[in-house]
């Protein structure tokens, strides 16, 4: 009898020496869901925060306040956090003058989305009953319980999401293997199937065996990082808002796209039907 053998796992995104350093959030708008990473050359990443340093006084943003969505976009936030002089129009200088800084340091985007409602559907979930349905080997169906379905399952798709942002081979965009990863920290704890949960940024970096040897598993291993702690991760935060708006139905996404094409991205989107071969979405960004 033979005995089965583990597959080999390697993990990848803790290579200190890399050129590249990726900084990855999440962000939704409506039923889109999205994981990028920014990807900035090691040597440029204190010149990118000199820079942000200097727009943030420009705006008489405090030193002490993070360039967060959640601080920029909320009336509540701007209060709290002393910014409530910036108006809409200043909020869209301030995600101009962003990516105008990225794309001076020839920074890059890998990504990749997914529809949330679609995944629910085609996984058998249902969102009004908390359930998902199972197929008996007899044939009977039956509904299985489930926790809130919506918020954890969103956070159970993201956890694919950033594995596939580097599933397309591209000569123009560093490799995971060129890049040391730091995300953004998620304690959001989790528990669709029922106790005792786990937090989400557990969850958020998967398996792959793309390009790899038979029984030869990668992983993404990231540094973990509070997102206020570090201003290259607030700037990630906000590219992930603009890239998953562009992408999502809202007001303003006619802006949102427009910005999305200053930067230099390869998008995958990842379908729950059935397995796919990657499908590459170049943009080329500004030059």
């Amino acid at each position: 009898m033979a005995i089965a053998s583990y597959p080999k796992e390697i993990l990848v995104g803790r290579n200190t020496d890399a050129k590249y350093i990726a900084f990855g959030d999440d962000s939704s708008c409506g039923n889109i869901l999205l994981y990028a990473f920014l990807i900035i050359e090691r040597t440029n990443t204190q010149s990118i925060e000199g820079k942000v340093v200097t727009l943030k006084e420009r705006y008489k943003i405090p030193d002490s306040t993070p360039l967060h969505c959640k601080e920029l976009l909320s009336g509540q936030y701007r209060k709290k956090h002393k910014i409530d002089h910036l108006a809409p129009d200043d909020i869209r200088k301030i995600f101009t003058g962003v990516f105008d800084i990225l794309n001076e340091a020839s920074a890059c985007v890998r990504y990749s989305h997914c529809d949330l409602q679609s995944g629910l559907d085609n996984l058998g979930v249902n969102d009004k009953k908390n359930t998902i349905e199972f197929q008996h080997v007899s044939g009977k169906t039956i509904d299985f319980p489930l926790s809130k379905v919506t918020e954890d399952f969103k956070k159970l798709f993201l956890n694919i999401l950033p594995s596939l942002c580097w599933q397309i081979p591209s000569a123009e965009f560093p490799s995971v293997e060129n890049c040391y990863i730091v995300a953004s920290a998620d304690t959001t704890i989790i528990k669709p199937f029922g106790k005792p949960g786990q937090r989400a940024d557990n969850l958020n970096f998967g398996y792959s065996d793309i390009n790899l040897p038979a029984n030869t598993l990668s992983r993404l291993s990231p540094e973990i990082a509070k997102t206020n702690d570090h201003i290259m991760l607030q700037l990630a935060d906000i590219v992930a808002y603009i890239f998953s708006h562009s992408h999502g139905e809202n007001p303003n996404i006619e802006f949102y796209k427009k910005l999305m094409l200053h930067l230099r991205s390869v998008g995958h989107p990842m379908t729950l039907t059935h397995a796919a071969p990657p499908v590459m979405a170049i943009n080329q960004g500004r030059r």
